[in-house]
């Protein structure tokens, strides 16, 4: 869940760790559910759920 918008870092809680992340599309508003599309050694890509 994004805790903050991504436009496109930001942070997001994943089974209750807060990750630093980059969205892969548009900007994501906080509250959105998002996946991991991505990891690319410490650089963590997610997309929204829909």
């Amino acid at each position: 869940v994004a805790s903050s918008v991504l436009r496109p870092a930001g942070r997001v809680e994943i089974e209750g760790v807060w990750v630093d992340v980059i969205s892969e599309g548009p900007y994501i508003q906080p509250g959105a559910e998002v996946e991991v599309a991505q990891i690319h050694g410490n650089e963590v890509i997610v997309r929204e759920v829909v």
